[in-house]
């Protein structure tokens, strides 16, 4: 009788230790549970990226023999689309060199003074340091043009680093205005004309004296 009176005890004081882990604990039960019971994340799988496109190149300018390119750095931020021009008539300096050049110029059927097979243009004095030097200028969409300096754009009238004009204009074409086309004229951006891309490179040529 006395055994049978133990056991109920124990197991009287078994069920009062369970309640009170269930009561004591509720918080850490219910953590726990939560952690095992979490519904598994969605995982959308995505279809295998298509091999990247081979880079595409642009052709190179060989300079002729003798002479060497040597690259200017860009303005940051500016991608030079906007190609603004000057009359080449404005140039009126008497035994000026930007004149002088202009003897040696002839208008292309677009309007554009060239000298050869060189674009007349102006550029600030970051790049351009006299009249007659060389330079090679590529665009984003592979355009390549050779290029004189015929004029040399005032600092004044450029930002403090002196490699651009107004809000994006790097290169400024000097040109005949008789020829250009009117509505190009009026505009007062001859990008459609030549290339509507942005300057990637401006390489100044340069001779290699022996």
């Amino acid at each position: 009788m006395k055994e049978l009176q133990q056991n109920q005890a124990v197991s009287c004081l078994i069920i009062v230790v369970t309640i009170l882990c269930f009561v004591a604990y509720p918080r850490v039960i219910t953590k726990k549970n939560a952690t095992l019971h979490a519904p598994v994340p969605t995982v959308t799988m995505s279809p295998s990226p298509s091999p990247s496109p081979s880079p595409i190149v642009f052709p190179t300018f060989i300079p002729e023999p003798g002479y060497k390119l040597v690259s200017r750095a860009l303005p940051p931020g500016i991608l030079g689309i906007e190609k603004l021009y000057m009359p080449y008539d404005s140039i009126t300096r008497l035994g000026s060199a930007q004149l002088e050049l202009q003897e040696y110029a002839y208008t292309d059927d677009k309007g554009f003074r060239r000298v050869g097979r060189r674009y007349m243009i102006a550029l600030g004095t970051y790049y351009a340091d006299y009249i007659g030097q060389l330079f090679i200028i590529t665009f984003s969409d592979g355009t390549i043009i050779e290029c004189i300096i015929g004029d040399v754009k005032a600092d004044i009238h450029t930002d403090k680093t002196h490699r651009y004009s107004g809000s994006d204009n790097i290169v400024e074409f000097i040109i005949d205005l008789d020829v250009l086309n009117k509505r190009i004229a009026l505009d007062g951006d001859i990008a459609p004309l030549l290339t509507e891309s942005a300057v990637i490179c401006i390489q100044e040529v340069i001779y290699e004296q022996k």
